[in-house]
């Protein structure tokens, strides 16, 4: 946490930094969470005042908050009067839920003015839905939106002729707007090392961004393939000639 200096204050189970407005409570790796909860109301209880006008997200390292341990957090917080907002399993899914749901009404309606303005295609099929994560040797290939409830697994691929939607990681190829939809999107929790296309263009991924607490998407720009939310200019460009 910023406590006047900037820099931040470091726990074994717990750890308080941020800049400016905006603050965040990590949960560190293999913590214990009690000690990692008594951490939190030592904080808060310092000085209340303080961390009531920051904007506060509570991450955990190792992947999302279980539901019932971000309702302990919530209930700290609210004991300082203190609003937060929690990375948990619940609000990753209604997130999900809610991509999932764009998806299937876009590629169920006709493309409107604005998106024939921008080049958008009639969707060729309704959205598909695949329950579990793709496995190595696994491949999907649909003519309209692909959404995957879980992870792309390294050696897995994914062909789309409109968005893919991924909940959980992706990885191993996934091809989104093939053949040549350069409004499609890919849309996933993270991306691993992988090979990922929009349209004609594909560029490869070397490490690992994001994670399953935010939502992230590669698509296309006036510079090629980039990652929203991301890093500008993290995958080249390349098809079309390239």
């Amino acid at each position: 946490m910023i406590d006047g200096g900037g820099s931040p204050i470091r726990r074994q189970d717990v750890i308080f930094k941020g800049t400016g407005r905006s603050l965040k409570v990590v949960i560190a790796e293999g913590a214990d969470f009690q000690s990692a909860l008594a951490g939190i109301e030592e904080k808060l209880a310092l000085n209340p005042a303080f961390y009531a006008g920051q904007r506060i997200t509570v991450e955990q390292r190792s992947g999302l908050i279980p539901d019932g341990q971000s309702e302990m957090i919530r209930a700290v917080f609210r004991r300082y009067n203190v609003p937060c907002a929690v990375a948990d399993v619940k609000g990753a899914s209604e997130k999900a839920a809610a991509l999932i749901t764009q998806t299937a009404l876009k590629d169920e309606t006709p493309p409107t003015k604005k998106d024939q303005r921008h080049g958008r295609k009639a969707p060729a099929a309704p959205a598909a839905i695949y329950e579990g994560d793709l496995v190595p040797g696994k491949s999907i290939v649909h003519e309209g939106s692909v959404v995957i409830l879980g992870d792309v697994l390294p050696g897995g691929s994914v062909r789309a002729g409109g968005d893919v939607i991924i909940t959980g990681i992706a990885g191993g190829a996934v091809s989104a707007g093939w053949p040549d939809d350069k409004t499609a999107r890919i849309i996933a929790g993270g991306f691993a090392a992988g090979r990922y296309a929009v349209g004609p263009f594909d560029a490869d991924v070397k490490e690992a961004h994001g994670s399953s607490v935010r939502m992230m998407a590669i698509k296309l720009g006036p510079e090629g393939l980039f990652l929203q939310e991301g890093e500008a200019g993290l995958v080249s460009r390349r098809g079309e000639g390239n």
